[in-house]
């Protein structure tokens, strides 16, 4: 899976938006080739670069552990590689007002 199409289930954006392009240069300036981000580079690494939602996403697609959903009547098929409820708890971090951060 492409790491643009992983950054956009992320961000809940398009594979060609202004956030998705700009995150996926920041990680190739970061830690080189794509390939190497998805198979070799290690997960504490990218976490501990603010990432945390793109390690926990690239652990489940190096584990095997990613959602097929089949595609019918000329609609393509999904793979996710996100935990939802992992999203949801990230999102509400972020819905808090700054100075809240701190303290989450």
């Amino acid at each position: 899976m492409p790491l643009v199409e992983i950054l956009s289930e992320l961000t809940g954006v398009g594979v060609a938006s202004k956030r998705v392009t700009r995150e996926y240069f920041s990680l190739l300036e970061r830690f080189g080739n794509e390939l190497s981000i998805l198979r070799s580079c290690p997960l504490n690494t990218i976490k501990q670069a603010g990432y945390h939602l793109l390690s926990e996403a690239l652990g489940n697609m190096r584990e095997g552990r990613v959602s097929v959903s089949q595609g019918y009547d000329g609609e393509y098929g999904m793979v996710r590689v996100s935990d939802p409820v992992l999203k949801k708890t990230h999102k509400k971090r972020k819905e808090q007002p700054k100075q809240m951060k701190l303290f989450a």
